[in-house]
């Protein structure tokens, strides 16, 4: 599960189904308001402690193809100046997501960007990661 993720603290702690409780969590059974959705309760601390990120990366969209909303995310080794931008099939800019190229530098790690689509027509656009020593991009299919 990712940060940011609808199941997190989407579960049920107690569930009754025909006078039969199927589901009796106490609150120290779980983190946060609620039992997460899955198989596992997300903790950002243990899992961003484990994680050494050891190359930039463009990481796959999800949904993809989506209407109109995806989540695009990305990940630093160092802190980076930063550009992340749509491009239409005709290669034209469409939209700038992150811009920090001859500004501040965004912090190593990882990170995502939610894109809301839904001013554009249907069709095939390009996000682009770039960073000063690093270039990546991959196709989005908007689907309406």
């Amino acid at each position: 599960m990712q940060t940011g993720s609808p199941c997190i603290d989407a579960g049920t702690s107690y569930f009754e189904w025909e006078g039969e409780v199927l589901v009796d969590m106490s609150e120290d059974e779980y983190y946060g308001s609620a039992p997460d959705m899955g198989a596992y309760e997300y903790v950002a601390s243990d899992i961003d402690d484990e994680l050494e990120i050891t190359n930039y990366q463009l990481l796959n969209a999800y949904p993809n193809p989506f209407n109109p909303v995806t989540v695009i995310g990305y990940e630093l080794m160092i802190n980076s100046k930063v550009d992340l931008s749509i491009y239409n099939i005709n290669g034209q800019l469409v939209e700038d997501l992150v811009t920090s190229i001859g500004s501040a530098t965004i912090s190593k790690g990882y990170h995502e960007i939610i894109w809301n689509a839904s001013n554009y027509p249907s069709g095939v656009y390009f996000v682009k990661l770039q960073t000063e020593n690093f270039k990546q991009t991959q196709k989005l299919i908007l689907l309406k």
